[in-house]
């Protein structure tokens, strides 16, 4: 290419929508987005009950410790109540439980399921079991927080 380049423009006309769908059904597999795995363990076929439940026991958790901390004050602060300990304890066990569940309700939908289905289950009860856990955990913190301030007097 001594002193002469030469100018390649490739021009690519329009298909039609039956063109496009036959080329994209005849083209190569695209690798996954990253996020893929994400909505695949959100919307993985299983159902939403035992999740939905582990959550209510989060907002039982939060609702209880409300309940029997809201007697705090700056004089005899939540943490050291005598409710405290057991109610902290419940929040590792629940904690502890996310897990311990997400596999049972795997194992039991891997169970029921016919061989060529099972794809994805794993993810989906690991995915919902955590998320579960965190909202859960933040959820029942932020009530010990909140109390925490009440008792310190930084909201009224």
């Amino acid at each position: 290419m001594s002193g002469t380049q030469q100018n390649v423009q490739l021009v690519v006309e329009p298909q039609g929508p039956a063109e496009l769908e036959s080329a994209s059904l005849a083209a190569e597999p695209v690798p996954q987005a990253p996020d893929a795995v994400l909505v695949e363990g959100v919307s993985g076929g299983l159902t939403w009950g035992p999740f939905a439940a582990y959550m209510g026991l989060w907002v039982a958790l939060s609702a209880l410790s409300a309940f029997f901390l809201s007697g705090a004050s700056p004089v005899t602060p939540a943490r050291w109540m005598p409710e405290y300990v057991p109610l902290l304890w419940s929040g590792v066990a629940l904690t502890a439980f996310g897990p311990i569940m997400s596999i049972a309700v795997w194992l039991v939908a891997r169970a029921r399921r016919p061989r060529d289905e099972r794809q994805g289950l794993f993810a989906s009860a690991a995915t919902r079991g955590s998320l579960t856990a965190f909202f859960g955990v933040v959820l029942w913190l932020g009530t010990l927080f909140v109390l925490e301030l009440l008792a310190s007097g930084w909201m009224l």
